[in-house]
């Protein structure tokens, strides 16, 4: 405990012997202290006391500690939520989208990008705190029969062997309740998943309380760290190493950054149009976790014409100055461990919790761009198109193994598989990949400017 700089909260307090002991025997006659809180800062614990009316069925008592909290410091995290449109709003979004309209009338005058964004997240913020849930509903796993059993537990005395007795039958009975009520729970959960035609990853993902919160990691000399800020330094470095460029760009691309007009093949490029934000919007996914900014798509769906007019003036904005907002380039991450050693960073997945605006963007842009893109591509590459399949390959690798089994040829397979494939992409590759399937120098300009600027925090 020394070591790691941790102090045991029970014995800073001064307490009376019946109000020390955690754990009694079965044959209720010895009690012991082996239950206590742990800390490095000990300075936030006011009170440690044990609780000895909450009966949960063990044989040990509840330890609690009181906590002071700088609520100034924490106010901005404790208040900070994600607004989520309840079914009211949903199917009668008339009082929400006419304030929105009416809060949207100073904005006509605001012609920075950045400005433009942080006030459209401020105000969908604040008037979307008028009509809408701060959290998903919280559904309750137990019956009410199973709570009036515990309650009933809770209230028991144990003074005699009679009472022990029925205090251990009742203990079997919540059990079995519980059991059952969380296995009803299990099969409604998945039959509303069937329902929804979601897939079991997202039940498990639901269901699952186990978070993958990094408490160790091994360095790149072998070494066990433990520590909050041993942590963040290797995870810096890993991601720093991951992220940084390996190759330099070619001379057609470092020394033409941005060539004229005339040679992207394009004299003039249309308004991003309400339609396209619209069919763009219907396509993103309801569920998924907002960036900083807190806004999710359900609330940007709410929003209806309002919302989009904005939207559509601060892509435009976008789309022909070619600087992106800021916050776009931020971007919270979360790692979820995947399989393999837990101790290794690479066993991990990061997931880049962005802003549902920039990903709205985004779509827009792929709309535009899918069809140039996609004549551009060998047929050769089947991975990641619409109307192509790894089946069609896989077909023809069988046809190929049968027709050199049938002629007696030499035949070899080679199978190429990239560790962190996605994230070891360049971004000079890619860029200068659109400069070759003739896409606009404007779009470009775009993407240079939010890889150039973007930047990540992760949460461990």
């Amino acid at each position: 405990m020394e070591k790691e700089g941790l102090f045991m909260m029970n014995s800073f307090f001064q307490k009376r012997p019946h109000r020390k002991w955690t754990w009694s025997s079965p044959d209720g006659s010895t009690t012991n202290e082996i239950d206590f809180i742990m800390t490095t800062r000990r300075q936030l614990f006011s009170d440690v006391s044990v609780i000895a009316r909450v009966k949960t069925g063990s044989d040990h008592r509840m330890v609690r500690g009181i906590l002071n909290l700088n609520v100034k410091l924490e106010r901005s995290r404790l208040m900070k939520s994600t607004l989520r449109p309840p079914r009211a709003l949903i199917q009668g979004p008339e009082t929400f989208q006419l304030e929105l309209q009416n809060r949207f009338q100073c904005l006509e005058d605001c012609n920075e990008v950045d400005d433009l964004n942080d006030k459209l997240v401020e105000t969908v913020h604040a008037v979307g705190a008028k009509f809408c849930n701060t959290r998903r509903r919280i559904t309750q796993k137990l019956s009410h029969h199973t709570l009036n059993l515990m309650a009933v537990r809770r209230e028991m005395k144990l003074h005699s062997s009679t009472d022990l007795t029925a205090y251990r039958q009742l203990n079997r009975q919540i059990s079995k309740c519980m059991r059952r009520d969380l296995r009803n729970f299990n099969t409604a959960r998945i039959e509303e998943a069937i329902e929804r035609n979601q897939g079991s990853k997202v039940f498990a993902r639901d269901l699952s309380a186990r978070k993958s919160q990094l408490s160790k990691l091994k360095t790149e000399c072998g070494n066990i760290v433990s520590g909050t800020p041993e942590i963040l330094s290797e995870i810096e470095r890993f991601y720093g190493q991951l992220y940084t460029s390996s190759l330099e760009p070619h001379a057609s691309v470092s020394n033409d950054p941005r060539a004229s007009l005339i040679r992207h093949y394009s004299d003039n490029i249309l308004d991003v149009s309400l339609s396209e934000i619209r069919m763009a919007l219907q396509h993103l996914k309801n569920g998924k976790s907002p960036g900083e900014d807190g806004i999710t798509v359900e609330l940007l769906k709410a929003g209806g014409k309002p919302v989009l007019e904005v939207l559509q003036k601060l892509f435009n904005s976008v789309l022909h100055g070619g600087v992106t907002p800021e916050a776009w380039s931020r971007s919270s991450v979360v790692v979820l461990f995947k399989k393999g050693d837990n101790a290794l960073l690479k066993n991990y997945r990061p997931i880049s919790l962005l802003s549902r605006i920039y990903v709205l963007f985004s779509r827009v842009i792929t709309n535009r761009l899918a069809c140039r893109l996609d004549d551009f591509q060998p047929p050769e590459q089947a991975g990641f198109r619409k109307g192509f399949s790894t089946i069609d390959h896989i077909h023809t690798l069988r046809q190929i193994v049968q027709k050199a089994e049938e002629y007696n040829l030499p035949l070899c397979l080679a199978y190429v598989d990239y560790e962190k494939a996605f994230d070891s992409v360049e971004i000079w590759a890619v860029l200068q990949s659109l400069q070759q399937c003739q896409v606009d120098c404007r779009y470009i300009e775009v993407l240079k400017c939010l890889y150039s600027r973007a930047t990540m925090a992760i949460r461990v």
